[in-house]
């Protein structure tokens, strides 16, 4: 059963045709109210966070548009993704966001996003940058549940392209989450949120290195 599946996944991939990245997700919380403990539109707040606009009494100079400031009155929060979005073998994966530190004269406050999978998940050269870190993962990293990145931001750093990606090497879903402990009422701010997934073209062989890191994967859970 398991090498029957693992078979039509490969011909799927190599089949594949080139695809541009399908964004599964994407706001700018322009639709979002400023104000003290908001919970913005396509998430679920753990804690409190509050939004931005770009005019505001703070002193907060936004990106363009609306902010979460992940510090809320009071704090800390995180917002978590009230979906869960699908990919399948072959499928590029990409999270990524605008992060910027609190300003407000706030020293440093601590920030982490996290890749939250609904079933066990091998992923394909994970890759984490920006403010988060810049790491690349090679190979083939497994997942059971989620994968969290995390670091230390200055109150003056400036907003910087932050998020992960992945190439996935079996179907699976997944959400996401961005928060802080900081409990100062003075957070990280996060704008501009977008999730892309897409199969990418892959040749002859780039399918058979998919299919054989699948049946490896498969392999080692079934003996599990």
């Amino acid at each position: 059963m398991i090498r029957s599946s693992l078979l039509a996944t490969a011909v799927a991939l190599l089949l594949s045709v080139p695809a541009a990245a399908a964004t599964v997700f994407s706001t700018d919380f322009s639709t979002d109210t400023p104000g003290l403990n908001v919970v913005p539109a396509g998430f679920s707040v753990t804690g409190l966070v509050d939004i931005v606009g770009p005019v505001n009494g703070f002193g907060i100079v936004t990106p363009g548009g609306n902010v979460v400031d992940l510090d809320g009155t009071p704090g800390p929060g995180e917002i978590t993704s009230l979906a869960s979005y699908f990919f399948q073998p072959g499928d590029r994966v990409s999270l990524s966001f605008l992060l910027g530190g609190a300003q407000r004269g706030s020293a440093s406050d601590n920030v982490f996003a996290r890749l939250i999978f609904g079933q066990v998940t091998d992923a394909l050269d994970l890759t984490v940058y920006g403010t988060l870190g810049n790491t690349v993962y090679s190979g083939v990293q497994s997942f059971a549940a989620t994968f969290t990145a995390g670091g230390s931001i200055a109150g003056s750093d400036p907003f910087a392209l932050t998020g992960f990606t992945f190439t996935a090497v079996n179907a699976g879903a997944l959400a996401f989450s961005i928060g802080t402990t900081s409990d100062d009422f003075i957070g990280p701010l996060v704008a501009d949120v977008t999730l892309d997934i897409a199969p990418i073209p892959l040749p002859a062989a780039g399918g058979a290195l998919v299919l054989g890191l699948g049946l490896l994967a498969a392999l080692r859970r079934k003996r599990a």
